[in-house]
């Protein structure tokens, strides 16, 4: 499961043994060997929750109400420092401020900026006066005040400054020293061995809040417990099959923080990977890597290498950082010009001359004699559609059929005369050289058909099965298509008759 079970300072300082349910979950931190922390947490099998722990109906964890929850399962916190969270169309927060008491109340407040990339770039402390208004009935505020509390200052996604002080950090992105002489250590899960001031980014990127509660942008993060105080809300459909750990939806990075991080709150990338892949965005509406590389260092990253854009470290695709990076390559080159072509019915068979089911059997004039054609010419619409080319161009349409079938006639003296049809009559193709002239569409209708040359004063034609074979084609100087098709007909002496194009 690659989970680690055990870690210990090389200078025997401290040791500890970790523990986990197979749900995943950390359900114990021993300590080994120095001072470690602490912890012991017994899993309910069946829901996959902590005993003793209270939970709203969406799953996040609650302590007697003291951190409710907005409708899209963002944290609202404790009365202490701060009571109200805003937070941007990203979740990310981008406000703090505590509740409002009494009739006239000096409020502190922050007001967080981020950058295109979605990193931190200033913490403002701010302050408003509220005063309650007799003609309105209400609360409303007064003043507003605000100053710079920090400056974050980045080179190629990799954070250079911090709180106004240069800073070192490690290959998960943790701060480790700065330019004010401030060094910091922490246990594998992320509680410090240090004790220094919070309100800004420690662990793994995070920026910490207070105790035992990191802002993870996405999510919040607990480092006593080794998991997230929400689940991903991405659910199970962003689990990856092939990895079973990643089914629980609170663990941090599957139980591995040594060579795992999660900057987002949403992925894993391994250590060592930046923040903007090797490949390319998962987006299908983005394209093209991140600008500005990724976390570089010891072991490689940086430059444009990987990270929670792209890559094969995630779990699972994509980060949200991509979709705040409006970043597009040129789009490709349109497809070359084509086209396609479809045979249909366009109507029944058009009667010819004194097919059974006229209401007489009477000559037409146009006979040569004593003689008369007897037959029929069925409809049919063959439609070129072009595609990806707007200029008009010449379309040289034609084909090519072959016929197999026979005729009966019957003579007025009863005589029934059947044979084939000539292959050399029917009326199967256009001229060689037709040419049509658009864009977009063309129709072309064919009337295959056959007609027999009787007696006008005794015979007609009373029955017919016929088949045609056609290649039908269509080409120009940039496009070419072509479609095999068959027409089958059949007619009998009562008048009726089918049709079937293939």
């Amino acid at each position: 499961m690659n989970r680690m079970i055990g870690a210990a300072a090389t200078n025997g300082a401290w040791g500890s043994s970790y523990t986990y349910d197979g749900f995943g979950n950390l359900t114990g931190k021993t300590p080994t060997a120095g001072s470690a922390p602490y912890f012991s947490a017994l899993i309910d099998p069946t829901t996959n929750r902590q005993f003793g722990q209270q939970y709203d109906a969406n799953g996040n964890p609650a302590v007697n109400g003291a951190f409710p929850y907005d409708i899209e399962n963002r944290l609202q916190p404790a009365p202490a420092p701060f009571a109200t969270f805003t937070y941007d169309h990203a979740g990310k927060r981008i406000f703090a401020s505590p509740q409002v008491g009494g009739n006239y109340a000096y409020t502190p407040c922050e007001i967080y900026f981020y950058g295109i990339a979605g990193q931190r770039l200033a913490t403002f402390t701010c302050s408003y006066y509220w005063s309650y208004s007799q003609y309105y009935q209400a609360i409303l505020p007064q003043y507003v005040g605000y100053q710079v509390k920090s400056w974050n200052v980045y080179f190629g996604s990799k954070l250079m400054r911090s709180a106004g002080k240069t800073i070192v950090t490690d290959r998960l992105g943790s701060v480790r020293a700065n330019s004010g002489g401030e060094r910091m250590q922490y246990f594998p899960y992320g509680e410090e061995r240090t004790s220094t001031p919070d309100g800004r980014e420690k662990w793994a990127t995070y920026f910490r809040d207070g105790l035992g509660q990191d802002y993870a942008d996405q999510r919040y993060y607990s480092p006593l417990s080794g998991s997230f105080w929400t689940p991903d809300a991405g659910g199970l459909a962003t689990a990856d099959s092939s990895d079973p750990t990643s089914w629980n939806r609170f663990a941090y990075v599957q139980g591995d923080p040594v060579n795992f991080r999660d900057p987002s709150g949403r992925y894993a990338i391994m250590t060592g990977d930046g923040d903007c892949g090797p490949d390319w965005m998962w987006d299908a509406s983005l394209s093209g890597p991140c600008p500005g590389g990724g976390y570089g260092d010891s072991s490689g990253g940086g430059g444009g290498g990987g990270g929670y854009c792209g890559g094969t470290y995630f779990s699972p695709f994509p980060s949200p950082f991509c979709y705040f990076i409006p970043f597009y390559s040129p789009p490709p080159p349109p497809p070359p010009p084509s086209c396609s072509l479809s045979v249909v019915a366009s109507g029944p068979p058009r009667d010819g001359q004194n097919v059974v089911g006229r209401s007489s059997y009477s000559p037409f004039t146009n006979t040569l004699g004593p003689y008369t054609n007897q037959g029929w010419f069925d409809q049919v619409q063959i439609q070129i559609n072009l595609f990806g080319d707007t200029n008009p161009n010449d379309w040289t349409i034609g084909q090519s059929a072959s016929v197999s079938g026979s005729r009966t006639i019957q003579l007025v003296n009863g005589r029934i005369n059947s044979g084939p049809y000539s292959a050399s009559e029917p009326n199967d193709s256009p001229d060689p050289s037709l040419v049509f002239r658009g864009t977009g569409r063309i129709d072309w209708l064919d009337n295959p058909g056959e007609s027999v040359l009787v007696d006008r004063n005794r015979d007609r034609l009373v029955a017919a099965s016929e088949t045609f074979s056609f290649t039908s084609f269509a080409w120009d100087g940039v496009a070419s298509c072509s479609r095999n098709w068959s027409l089958s007909f059949t007619l009998n002496r009562n008048g009726m008759w089918s049709m079937m194009i293939r």
